[in-house]
């Protein structure tokens, strides 16, 4: 191959990529963030565990003294959360 038809090569290959990325930027942009409020009933207050429920990325309460009873959900998406007293920190994805 000759160095002409390699740098042919190349800056077609340079061009796809920007063309690439350049549209995955206009479309995550345009998209906006996928962030889901919480449910306006769910609250801090009681005992209880908060946990992340792996079936929705939710934050949720177990009752300490109903451990095989309902669980609330509602909360906040979050991939970690650490509660306390009536305080809440959650890191988001």
């Amino acid at each position: 191959m000759s160095p002409r038809a390699k740098l042919a090569v190349v800056v077609v290959a340079v061009l796809l990529l920007a063309t690439g990325s350049l549209g995955y930027v206009l479309h995550s942009a345009h998209r906006g963030p996928q962030q889901a409020a919480a449910d306006g009933s769910f609250t801090l207050e009681g005992s209880g565990l908060y946990f992340r429920d792996t079936a929705t990325g939710r934050i949720a309460r177990q009752s300490l003294s109903t451990p095989r009873g309902a669980r609330t959900g509602g909360g906040p998406v979050c991939e970690r959360i650490y509660a306390s007293w009536d305080t809440a920190g959650s890191l988001r994805p």
